[in-house]
């Protein structure tokens, strides 16, 4: 009895273990897992070239806001250097 007791136990371990596979789960687990890292890796990439793209691009607008400004400034002056002009030559 305690033969066919053993040998009951040691075929359903075998039926268990052939049935669920517990180390292929495990290598599929852990390919999930290095899938998922390797996807993660390449997002932080992209994420970190869009963040270098948006700040070259705020760089730009900042210089171009300087430009204009000073563009600003050179007109005003012309301007008022021709409303100077133009009164000199009403007071003629």
């Amino acid at each position: 009895m305690k033969i066919l007791g053993k040998a009951m136990f040691i075929i359903l371990i075998l039926v268990f273990v052939s049935g669920c596979n517990p180390f292929q789960e495990m290598r599929e687990a852990r390919d999930a897992a290095e899938r998922a890292n390797k996807e993660a890796k390449m997002i932080l990439e992209n994420m970190k070239s869009y963040a270098e793209k948006a700040e070259a691009a705020a760089q730009r607008s900042e210089k171009a806001a300087a430009s204009s400004e000073n563009f600003s400034k050179k007109a005003e002056a012309a301007s008022q250097k021709a409303v100077g002009t133009f009164e000199k030559h009403l007071k003629k």
